[in-house]
């Protein structure tokens, strides 16, 4: 789960705990009686409910989350049956955001539950969550991964993320300035909005690459039908006040599209940008790596606007699940949805390996496509700068 998820999942349960009117060490003992969990899960955490209820909230999820799925009944993460006798007992607001964090985190396994859960509640926009969280996004793909869930369930609990070195994020950080989201015009929208149709990042000063169904989202599409309206929008981000951030837009040059590839094959497109992002300080290409690719096992991040919202940091240590570098394509586990579409996949270092381009629900989180760069490098005939 996402770092600022997992917190407001803390802080909901914490809250929960302190009004609880059995005391709040008795209401998680009676949460993890109520999951349906195996005798020696339970017996594991028996002891560890001190009565702070910051404390034991974080306690419960950290553990909960680390034991993946629910031996006892395998249509549930260890979470999911937690949070399921939960929803009884809460009100429709706390209801929904707890069915929201469900959805998009799959701790329920089975897709038919999934789709009920928000009916069964009467979430009033149950067919939006439920959409947002379960459609494909992108061309269609065959998962190569791993299908079997002992190693599935290995690649979930390896995924948690922890003592990450410094250095290596600040590097992460580094690359911000070189990816956008790419907008168009809300032709339903009085005011000046923008939707967010995917991401891009810079391979030179003025050459933007990203795929090519952002430009042809269906098979009849033109891909020239609007790129005259495309806007890139760099450093759309989150301030360190928690304010969206001002950042910097530029259009497309005139005839922008320079090489492409359809979505059934390498997935791409390279897009001159106008002059005037040759005068910006501040605007970086990415780094990439053409020599030395990834092997499945290793970790791979993602900068990316999912659902067209503020930049994001996707970090998967030992998220790379299949490799083929003569089909020049790469598979991994990863967080993304819509709006994640042609940003860029780094390797450990920080290096640009791929780039993302198809995502479908699996048992375990999201499973991901990307095209290797190695082999769009080989397709356009240019070389990029290190």
């Amino acid at each position: 789960m996402e770092h600022r998820d997992t917190e407001e999942l803390i802080k909901m349960l914490a809250r929960q705990a302190t009004f609880a009117p059995i005391g709040p060490q008795a209401f998680f003992i009676n949460l993890v009686r109520q999951a349906n969990l195996p005798q020696n899960f339970v017996m594991e955490v028996i002891g560890v409910w001190t009565g702070n209820p910051d404390f034991d909230a974080r306690t419960l999820v950290q553990w909960a989350v680390n034991k993946g799925v629910n031996p006892q009944d395998p249509r549930f993460t260890v979470l999911g049956s937690i949070l399921k006798p939960l929803l009884q007992n809460v009100g429709l607001d706390i209801a929904s955001q707890i069915i929201a964090l469900i959805i998009k985190y799959r701790l329920y396994r089975d897709a038919d539950l999934l789709r009920e859960l928000p009916v069964y509640y009467e979430i009033s926009n149950s067919e939006t969550l439920t959409k947002t969280f379960t459609e494909p996004v992108g061309p269609d793909f065959n998962w190569r991964g791993p299908s079997d869930e002992k190693e599935l369930q290995a690649f979930w609990q390896k995924r948690q993320v922890t003592n990450l070195d410094v250095g290596n994020i600040q590097r992460g950080i580094q690359q911000v300035v070189s990816t956008c989201r790419i907008e168009i015009p809300n032709p339903n929208s009085q005011e000046d909005r923008a939707i967010g149709i995917g991401t891009g990042f810079l391979i030179k000063k003025n050459l933007l690459l990203t795929n090519y169904h952002v430009l042809a989202p269906n098979p009849d599409s033109d891909p020239n039908a609007y790129v005259k309206d495309i806007m890139l929008h760099f450093g759309y981000l989150t301030s360190p006040q928690g304010e969206q951030m001002q950042g910097q837009k530029f259009k497309l040059a005139d005839n922008p599209i320079l090489s492409w590839s359809p979505d059934d094959e390498l997935d791409y497109a390279l897009l001159k940008v106008e002059d005037s992002i040759l005068m910006a300080d501040n605007l970086q290409p990415v780094q990439v790596n053409n020599k030395r690719l990834p092997s499945k096992g290793m970790g791979i991040n993602l900068l990316h606007h999912p659902a067209g919202q503020t930049m994001k940091i996707a970090l998967t240590p030992n998220g790379i699940t299949w490799i083929d570098e003569g089909e020049g394509l790469i598979q991994y586990l990863s967080d993304t949805s819509g709006g994640s579409s042609g940003c860029p996949c780094f390797s450990e270092d920080w290096q640009v390996v791929a780039i993302h381009h198809a995502q479908k629900s699996g048992s375990f989180g999201i499973y991901c496509e990307g095209i290797l760069l190695s082999n769009i490098h080989e397709h356009i005939a240019i070389r990029f700068d290190s």
